[in-house]
């Protein structure tokens, strides 16, 4: 598998191959840029692995496709070797209403679970490495409560109660995604107080 290096990734050390375990790390440091235009992938061996991986929206699929393709290592290159569109309208830069996030979420929770599983099939030799693969672990559940604190304040209140019980059993931190539910609630109602007061000043 060959990866392309970005151009504001130059300043982060890139070898120009790297092993699975090399890899993970690379994934959740030096700047990544998640993007499954970033990656080249053998054909056949993708298929023989069944295809990409199929999370709700494809949330994250080329994440998750290019750990999964990387088991054997990754090639890594400075050179441009293609051209891809970038555009703003996409469903990472969007929140597109309740069940567009709830899809979302329920990509997160079902990638945390698919990564856990990952994880379980290395093999570290030393201590060097299992301090790197819990070094991964830990940006990992970090960066998965993140993204479904952003998304999981629009799904409602019951889906939220939902959603914090997954992840307690998934051993997430719940703390922050509370704190921002809760804020985002308070901000809203004192919103519509506002709203609802200046209408009938307007109406006086």
């Amino acid at each position: 598998m060959t990866a392309t290096i970005r151009q504001n990734c130059r300043k982060n050390v890139y070898e120009e191959h790297v092993n699975y375990l090399d890899f993970l790390n690379q994934c959740h440091n030096n700047n990544n840029f998640k993007c499954i235009a970033n990656y080249v992938f053998k054909t056949s061996t993708l298929k023989n692995k069944g295809g990409f991986v199929f999370f709700p929206f494809a949330w994250p699929s080329d994440t998750a496709t290019a750990m999964m393709m990387a088991q054997n290592g990754c090639a890594n290159t400075q050179a441009c070797l293609f051209k891809f569109r970038h555009s703003g309208i996409n469903i990472s830069n969007s929140k597109n209403g309740k069940y567009n996030s709830l899809m979302k979420v329920k990509g997160m929770l079902q990638f945390d679970v698919w990564f856990n599983k990952l994880i379980e099939s290395i093999n570290v030799k030393n201590s060097y490495e299992r301090y790197t693969l819990n070094r991964i672990i830990g940006i990992h559940k970090s960066d998965v409560v993140m993204v479904i604190t952003y998304d999981i304040a629009d799904c409602g209140f019951v889906i939220f109660v939902s959603c914090i019980r997954q992840m307690k059993k998934q051993k997430l931190e719940i703390a922050n995604t509370v704190l921002y539910f809760i804020k985002k609630i308070y901000i809203e109602l004192h919103t519509n107080d506002r709203k609802t007061s200046n209408i009938f000043k307007r109406n006086l």
